[in-house]
């Protein structure tokens, strides 16, 4: 995971790629990984929890495949910008990763009781960025 980000920051800072295209990219490349993982888990340790982890990711790819067809058409999405699937994408998965860590104590990470807020504010910080880019012309 540090690769990936030293990656996208390099991309980014040194290629002087747009931040929301290369950030949406990078959400929608790391969804599938993030799946297969979940589900070879389920398979080499029999865990119920990551099959349905699994199908939470894959349910999340069809978001971001419909969003990213259909956010130009969605009125109150005035900027039109690309960014929108991506960023809503990982904002829905880290609520989903937020409300599951209530109950449980984590999701992914061995955070402990610390899991549900890192969850709730990265989501929050996502829907900020989703703010931003609406409002830029």
């Amino acid at each position: 995971m540090i690769g990936v980000f030293l990656g996208f920051g390099v991309g980014v800072w040194r290629f002087h790629l747009r931040f929301y295209e290369t950030l949406d990219a990078l959400i929608f490349s790391l969804l599938p990984w993030l799946a297969v993982f979940f589900l070879s888990d389920s398979i080499v340790n029999l865990k119920l929890s990551s099959l349905i982890a699994s199908a939470l990711v894959f349910g999340l790819v069809g978001l971001y495949w419909y969003l990213d067809n259909h956010y130009k058409n969605f009125s109150w999405y005035r900027s039109g910008k690309v960014g929108f699937a991506g960023l809503t994408t990982a904002a829905a998965f880290f609520l989903v990763r937020a409300a599951l860590a209530i109950p449980f104590g984590y999701v992914l990470s061995f955070s402990g009781k610390f899991e549900a807020l890192i969850s709730a504010i990265t989501a929050f910080i996502f829907f900020l960025l989703i703010f931003n880019l609406s409002r830029q012309v």
